[in-house]
């Protein structure tokens, strides 16, 4: 039998609780890369990575206009974006799942689109330099990373659970 794959097909994006359908052309989640130091040593035929912590998220969001409230929010360090992509298969079904992506952090950039004469485009792009970010889909956490925490949890293991433990955090 013939899998399809699911695709997402739309989304919608929520800052500090208002939301932008409509607004939001295009988003960018982090990427979950973690620091990786290598060690090789007397008998190993070659080097094996170490885990040494998570490397910085970003994430960003697009708007179809120029919103002053967004503007104004440039430098703060509380804010939240809540990213919802949702999927469908195209098998015949019209069920949909959704993917929430709540990503905490600090406003670090604004980027407007280029001013033209007749042009159509006003566009603003914000930068979030991230801290938090918990991916949930259909309900089950895929993922909660919190790095003023020290909490990185994926598939429901905390990964550093016992480093807060051994520092009596």
């Amino acid at each position: 039998m013939i899998r399809y794959p699911r695709k997402i097909r739309n989304f919608n994006a929520f800052i500090d609780g208002v939301g932008y359908a409509g607004l939001a052309t295009a988003a960018a989640l982090p990427n979950l890369m973690l620091q990786v130091d290598r060690h090789r040593g007397a008998g190993m035929d070659g080097g094996t990575p170490i885990d040494m912590g998570q490397e910085d998220m970003q994430a960003s969001v697009t708007l179809a206009q120029w919103m002053p409230e967004l503007v104004k929010m440039l430098g703060r360090p509380d804010t939240t974006m809540t990213l919802r992509p949702t999927e469908r298969s195209n098998a015949g079904d019209f069920e949909a799942a959704a993917f929430v992506c709540t990503i905490g952090g600090l406003w670090s950039g604004l980027e407007f689109a280029n001013l033209e004469p007749g042009g159509t485009s006003q566009t603003i792009t914000l930068n979030l330099a991230a801290d938090y970010y918990r991916m949930v889909y259909q309900g089950d956490e895929l993922c909660e990373i919190d790095f003023k925490a020290g909490k990185r949890v994926i598939g429901g293991t905390d990964q550093l659970a016992a480093l807060r433990r051994e520092m009596g955090v």
